[in-house]
């Protein structure tokens, strides 16, 4: 089976930040502080509402059935540039169907773009942003297939691990929802993201 995915990674914290303008953002937890915010097509669709009528049209010009449409991956570009302000994130996309394929990674650090290639990309949000993270426990293809993000935002509703103390930091989604931090007792007493519950 191939797989086609699309996301951000960054910390936790930063990320959870982006449900006051995204409604349609999911944290899914990855390792300590490190976490994924997967482009499905609900997002890549509010996304790309952001951009002008004229923008989108122009854009999608050059492609347009793609699947996400350029003015959606210009959307997630531009998004990615200015969410990294005072901040590092990851602009991912994987893609592998037969025996074609990509693996891309883009960094975006304090509202810029700094060119990284895909193999160092993790290294670089631990190493230079300071994310605290186990390098070896990221799995980026544990879902695969072309619904890849959808399956990381359907399996990121679980229950907080047992012992887990709460954190008072909660948002409010567009479903009533309400999501939020728990500090889970380890050796170094890492912030993990909970379930959203009603």
């Amino acid at each position: 089976m191939g797989i086609e995915l699309q996301a951000f990674l960054g910390r936790n914290t930063d990320l959870l930040t982006w449900g006051e303008q995204l409604l349609d953002a999911v944290v899914c937890p990855l390792d300590g502080e490190l976490g994924m915010v997967p482009l499905t097509a609900p997002l890549f669709k509010e996304l790309r509402t952001r951009l002008t009528p004229e923008e989108r049209e122009r854009l999608d010009l050059t492609d347009p059935h793609g699947s996400p449409l350029p003015s959606e991956k210009h959307a997630a570009w531009m998004w990615a540039e200015s969410a990294s302000i005072n901040t590092t994130i990851a602009l991912i996309d994987l893609f592998e169907f037969g025996d074609a394929g990509h693996e891309r990674a883009y960094i975006f650090s304090n509202g810029k773009h700094v060119p990284v290639k895909y193999f160092d990309f993790l290294t670089f949000l631990h190493d230079i942003a300071k994310i605290e993270f186990n390098l070896e426990a990221i799995n980026l293809e544990k879902y695969r297939g072309e619904t890849a993000a959808e399956s990381w935002v359907l399996m990121s509703k679980m229950e907080p691990p047992e012992g887990a103390t709460e954190i008072t930091y909660y948002i409010k989604r567009h479903d009533e929802t309400r999501c939020a931090i728990y500090r889970v007792p380890n050796d170094k007493d890492y912030w993990r993201f909970s379930s959203c519950k009603e």
